[in-house]
């Protein structure tokens, strides 16, 4: 019983193992050696779909098994069960095998699309604008050395050799940190200028004006004047209104002076907190000797959003009103064309906006 039992299933397995391997050897001669091109495809087409005749028959002994129990009396039972393992081993094998040559595959075409120049630009052009894109540039840090980098690439293309000489030397004042903490909303500003003993010239400014906020935190909202104290009696005078919020007190207000050969400065600053606008008056009285000194500058280190400009002045004096900077002044239609009345709805960037001359009426 035991020689009838292995007799057949020797003869199986060995008949199974050459055809086999008959066939491997087929599919290795043809794509070596480049057989007949339809036999070829043939034979990798049943290499591809070679796990396919492994699993069907095992998994058609499991069913079968599992569904009618008279099965387990069949003659050989056993030796057929071993070689559905077999099969099913066999099956599970080359199912592997077709899925690493796919990944072989993919890998192959993925490496190609990678290194393909359709697929270089494309991806050069989406990092190019996500590296410019406002909400990635909001996020960095370190907007400043942005800045001074794209700056310096224009003056290094057109003037390679002054680029060593600016790159520590280069600034930008509209974007200090200090600088964007606010910014000014419908600056209106009146002048009445007269001479006083054929000698001095006593400017007085009377502003209007609103800070805008991104927030209600806290800031430190700051005013600069300088004079020429060449002469004793020069000086100036400057008192702040709040006119949205009572409880601001600007006659507590920090005043710092410096002097820088013969220009004295005055810096008042005061902090500020809970409000998105705060809507304040100025008054300035500067008064200036007309021999050492007969010019006056209006200029600020924040935005001006919409500038007002209105001049009057005694007959004893004379006013020539020039715009700085590029800065472009229309006159105002809201006076009469024979007066010194100027407008720009424009933003004013940072720096001096306009100067004025004067001169004794003769």
């Amino acid at each position: 019983m035991i020689e009838s039992f292995e007799s057949p299933a020797l003869n199986i397995i060995s008949t199974l193992f050459i055809i086999i391997i008959s066939i491997l050897i087929l599919f290795f001669i043809s794509d070596f050696f480049k057989l007949i091109p339809v036999f070829r495809k043939y034979l990798v087409y049943l290499k591809n779909y070679m796990f396919i005749i492994f699993l069907i028959p095992a998994i058609s002994f499991l069913f079968i098994d599992f569904a009618f129990i008279e099965f387990k009396h069949i003659h050989n039972y056993e030796f057929i069960k071993d070689l559905c393992k077999i099969l099913f081993s066999a099956g599970i094998f080359t199912t592997t095998l077709n899925f690493l040559d796919s990944l072989n595959v993919f890998k192959k075409n993925f490496k190609s699309i990678i290194m393909s120049d359709e697929f270089d630009n494309l991806l050069t052009t989406k990092i190019d604008a996500l590296a410019y894109s406002q909400d990635h540039l909001n996020k960095q840090s370190n907007l400043d050395k942005i800045w001074q980098t794209v700056t310096l690439c224009k003056y290094k293309k057109e003037f390679p050799e002054l680029y060593d000489k600016l790159e520590n030397k280069i600034e930008n004042h509209l974007f200090k940190k200090n600088n964007i903490s606010y910014y000014y909303k419908n600056f209106q500003v009146n002048y009445y200028i007269e001479l006083i003993d054929n000698k001095y010239v006593a400017v007085t400014e009377r502003s209007s004006f609103t800070i805008m906020r991104p927030n209600k935190e806290e800031f430190e909202f700051d005013f600069k004047s300088n004079y020429d104290n060449s002469d004793a009696d020069a000086n100036v005078d400057i008192k702040f209104y709040s006119k949205n919020n009572d409880e601001m007190d600007f006659i507590e207000i920090n005043i710092a002076e410096t002097k820088d050969k013969n220009i004295t400065t005055l810096t008042l600053s005061k902090k500020m907190a809970g409000h998105l606008e705060y809507h304040i008056e100025s008054i300035t009285i500067m008064k200036q000797n007309i021999e050492l000194d007969r010019i006056f500058t209006f200029g600020s280190a924040r935005i001006i959003d919409d500038l007002t400009i209105n001049i009057e002045h005694n007959e004893n004096i004379n006013i020539t009103f020039v715009p700085l900077n590029g800065n472009k002044f229309y006159h105002n239609g809201t006076y009469q064309k024979d007066k010194m009345a100027y407008i720009n709805r424009d933003v004013l960037l940072s720096g001096e906006k306009f100067t004025m001359f004067f001169y004794r009426n003769q």
